[in-house]
């Protein structure tokens, strides 16, 4: 709970100067209220998927505060790419979800300054196992990496050896991964969040995860990519903000 207050002080404080502004006020206050809703339900909604105890699930998000902590110093130093970053909603989860399951090969897209990569990487140091697979584009987003940094900076060098960056378009280089590794745990989608982008990601990917497998996704609030998908698939899924998890059966 103290690391949700702080990251309700952390965006109010983010966002003061949008308070003014009646519309943007608004916007901010729904967006507030829909994270808490979440941080709320998030242990009952990810133990249903995962197919485990609530207690363990919340022991593992308490495992995430140091990294959580580790991601807000270094982002702090940058308040362009502070925001949302640092959602109790976001890493602890793609954290706990690793935890639990495992996994020994995780694909995902979209790095930027590598937020999700230090959550995915740091579960799998405390698990003894697995390596994870990451494809972002080579151009720099001065609102995702600061001018002076390069992609994935935020990774700390200790966590870097069971790591593999590809620096290109995902709709060349995913199908190109995905036949290299042939089946794989898991797979996260945070690169371009465009319905047709995002349906293609999940549909491409979908098919290589072994039965107990997850599926992620960031931002599933942008468009219906992942209500459609998930819907067509049936497998049981869960939206934690804007935060996406889905299980394949088996």
């Amino acid at each position: 709970m103290l690391q949700h207050a702080r990251h309700l002080v952390r965006s109010i404080a983010y966002n003061k100067g949008s308070l003014a502004h009646p519309v943007r006020a608004a916007g901010l206050a729904r967006a507030w209220t829909r994270n808490e809703v979440a941080f709320l339900r998030r242990t009952g909604r990810l133990s249903k998927v995962l197919g485990t105890s609530g207690k363990e699930l919340e022991r593992c998000f308490e495992e995430a505060r140091p990294v959580m902590e580790y991601c807000a110093g270094e982002l702090r130093k940058y308040s362009t790419v502070l925001p949302g970053l640092l959602n109790p909603n976001y890493g602890p989860v793609i954290y706990a979800a690793i935890r639990v399951l495992k996994p020994e090969v995780v694909v995902e897209t979209g790095v930027a300054s590598g937020t999700s990569s230090t959550f995915f990487l740091s579960a799998m140091e405390k698990n003894g196992t697995g390596r994870l697979y990451s494809i972002d584009l080579p151009l720099p987003n001065e609102q995702l990496v600061p001018t002076e940094r390069r992609t994935g900076w935020l990774v700390p060098s200790r966590l870097r050896e069971r790591w593999e960056l590809t620096l290109g378009d995902a709709k060349v280089e995913l199908p190109r991964l995905l036949d290299r590794l042939g089946t794989i745990d898991c797979f996260y989608h945070d690169s371009d969040h465009s319905y047709e982008h995002m349906t293609w990601e999940f549909s491409t990917s979908y098919p290589r995860i072994r039965p107990g497998g997850l599926l992620l996704s960031d931002d599933i609030t942008n468009n219906a990519a992942w209500k459609d998908f998930t819907k067509k698939i049936g497998d049981k899924s869960a939206k934690i903000n804007r935060t996406g998890v889905m299980r394949r059966r088996g």
